[in-house]
């Protein structure tokens, strides 16, 4: 599990392909969906297209814990990736 700390900011990337081809593909209506704690409020992402099939959200946490993740797509390459990461608090002051 990767870690990082609060109000640093770190990028999440994810691919999409297609699964007859094996190519990379654009997603319809893809969204990262993330959450500190699994009680934490969600919130839901839009992501940056960097290229064909390949995605990014920018995120900065503002507390501790397992940062949740799910990245979602519908219409043809129907795919759902989740993950965590854990977000500590820095031992020095900032």
């Amino acid at each position: 599990m990767a870690r990082i700390h609060i109000g640093e900011t770190f990028t999440l990337t994810t691919t999409v392909t297609d699964r007859a081809t094996n190519l990379l593909a654009d997603a319809d209506d893809l969204t990262l969906i993330w959450k500190v704690g699994r009680l934490g409020d969600e919130t839901t992402e839009t992501p940056t297209r960097n290229s064909i099939g390949n995605y990014s959200v920018e995120i900065e946490p503002t507390e501790s814990g397992n940062l949740y993740f799910r990245w979602d797509t519908d219409g043809a390459y129907n795919v759902a990736t989740e993950g965590v990461i854990s977000v500590a608090e820095s031992v020095f002051t900032v």
